[in-house]
């Protein structure tokens, strides 16, 4: 019975421990993701930046969360499957330095008394403090239970007083043939349920310090705990494009890699960290296992490199291409995952999926362009332009419906002001541009109608029409490509300056058709109302960018004068 719990017990100290390191992790991607996106992003970044930039995403010792970010960059397109190698080997090589962390400091010093007084503190901004300190709060929060975690694997606060020093089933292990296909086994299922590979080394870090597993079999484990991450996150990504597999795959390659090469070199290596770092006790010990854990990685590098070809093409054979997508299907897939630190991630493929309903939003109005320009005796030309407007309206508010959803999901998870507000942000886009797809029925409606009735227009209608649906075009394509990344966000000014332009223009169409009623003789009344109203409709969509572009403006800080849809 005291053996049993014994090893809850630890496996509880893994998950406080690995709770408070996702609290630090999501603070961190908090304060350095729009960094990391942005330089990953860039059209040319050299091989040693991309490695250097996939360290720094695991500053906050999660591999699964930096993965995540560069398989979300992938699958929105701003970042190619063939330049996310260094990155990925970066990754892998960055989350060993937190069990450094562990190892050497919190080895040597008495956690506990720390951990609690930050949690005081963390009481005291939680109870007190502004939305502006609860970031604060956060991290501190993650550093107490991190280090209570510590504390409870290194044996220094002990769970079940007077226990025996080695539980007898792990004597028992230890002795047995089986003992290393065990250990392996063993790590890659604990690594695989707790999606923490790290959190796994520093659980075989504590029982080989207190002397409960030797180095060989603590090494083999550290192997198994290398594999079980990656392993698992290959669920995550399984309703994602080609190439977001395609990298979740070449994650997952890398591992195995490097698992094989730990094999392959694994008592030259624990020799290595013997002789580098000499005894057996306490420290020594946990220090011995995390730079085996860093040499598995960096004798793996040139093995990556050499077979990084290979691995590519293996990858693209096994996710082959499905096609162009088409806006019409798009859909909002998200990392099955609902940790908080795959949040930005989530948030990213939300943002991908609002681009593709502002390219249905540019392909709607481009058939009300086309429509404008079609005589009127193409009556098949205008019934099939019809449907296809009506079949991408839908397909428009099926996205907008599922966007409201995943966000209201993601919405329950612990968020950050900035997180919160982008959220916000998003499901208003999505309301506007589903706002903009009966905008542009609505008008596709009336010019059906006045062709069935027989209505006619003034005779300058149609260039008139063409010129005010440019017009209208050009602002609805400025707010998709802030959508798709082009730009960073729209410019009050601009904005303003599009919104000025169409109102202007509308009034000059509306002083043109009451000119034509009162001067010209046999002018069709109904013709001209009903010319006004699809000016009318087509203005709102202008209308609708206006308001995304103002919401843009108000999130991101920008400073200028506020955007007015006054003429």
């Amino acid at each position: 019975m005291h053996t049993s719990l014994e090893i809850l017990t630890n496996l509880g100290a893994v998950a406080l421990f690995i709770l408070g390191l996702r609290q630090v992790t999501t603070a961190v991607n908090h304060s350095l993701g729009p960094l990391v996106r942005s330089r990953l992003s860039r059209p040319r970044v050299p091989v040693v930046s991309r490695f250097l930039t996939g360290i720094l995403l695991t500053a906050g010792g999660s591999a699964g969360s930096g993965a995540a970010t560069v398989v979300t960059m992938v699958d929105s397109g701003a970042l190619t499957f063939s330049r996310t190698a260094p990155v990925l080997t970066g990754i892998n090589l960055g989350a060993t330095a937190l069990c450094w962390v562990v190892a050497l400091p919190g080895y040597q010093f008495p956690l506990a008394p720390i951990a609690l007084i930050l949690l005081i503190i963390v009481l005291l901004l939680r109870q007190h403090g502004g939305v502006g300190r609860y970031p604060c709060s956060e991290v501190l929060g993650g550093l107490s239970l991190l280090m209570l975690g510590m504390e409870f694997l290194s044996g220094r606060l002990p769970v079940i007083p007077g226990a025996v020093p080695v539980p007898p089933v792990l004597a028992a292990f230890t002795g047995s043939s089986f003992g290393p296909v065990i250990s392996f086994a063993a790590a890659l299922v604990v690594s695989a349920g707790f999606r923490s590979a790290t959190g796994t080394v520093v659980l075989i870090m504590s029982l080989t310090s207190r002397g409960w597993i030797p180095p060989g079999l603590a090494a083999t484990a550290v192997l198994g705990a290398n594999l079980g991450a990656p392993l698992i996150f290959q669920l995550s990504v399984r309703e994602l494009q080609e190439g977001a597999r395609r990298t979740a795959l070449f994650y997952l390659m890398t591992g195995v890699i490097s698992t094989i090469t730990g094999f392959l070199l694994r008592y030259p290596l624990l020799d290595l960290a013997e002789f580098l770092l000499p005894g057996r006790a306490g420290t020594r010990s946990a220090a011995q296992i995390a730079l085996f854990y860093s040499s598995v990685h960096c004798v793996a590098l040139p093995a990556i490199g050499i077979m990084r070809g290979p691995l590519l093409r293996l990858a693209e054979k096994v996710h082959p291409p499905q096609g162009s997508a088409d806006p019409s299907h798009l859909r909002p897939a998200l990392l099955r995952s609902r940790l908080p630190e795959t949040l930005d991630a989530d948030l990213t493929l939300i943002q991908s999926s609002l681009a593709g309903m502002a390219r249905g939003a540019c392909e709607m109005m481009m058939i009300l362009m086309n429509v404008s320009q079609i005589d009127e005796t193409l009556d098949d030309t205008l019934e099939e332009s019809g449907r296809r407007l009506s079949k991408l309206r839908e397909n428009n508010r099926d996205l907008m419906n599922l966007i409201s959803r995943s966000l209201t999901a993601r919405s329950q998870l612990p968020c950050s002001t900035l997180q919160a507000e982008r959220m916000w942000q998003q499901q208003r886009i999505a309301q506007e541009m589903g706002l903009i797809g009966e905008d542009c029925l609505k008008t596709m409606r009336l010019f059906i109608g006045s062709h069935t009735k027989g209505l006619q227009f003034h005779q300058e209608s149609q260039e008139e029409l063409f010129q005010f649906s440019a017009r209208v075009m050009d602002f609805l394509g400025y707010i998709s490509d802030y959508l798709e990344g082009r730009i960073d966000r729209p410019e009050p000014e601009i904005a303003s300056r599009m919104e000025d332009g169409i109102d202007r223009l509308r009034d000059k169409l509306k002083k043109q058709v009451r000119l034509v009623l009162e001067l010209r003789d046999g002018a069709d009344v109904q013709g001209e109302l009903a010319f006004i109203d699809i000016i009318s409709h087509l203005e709102h969509v202008g209308d609708r960018c206006l308001a995304m572009a103002e919401t843009v403006r108000q999130l991101s800080g920008t400073r200028g004068r506020p955007i007015s849809g006054e003429s």
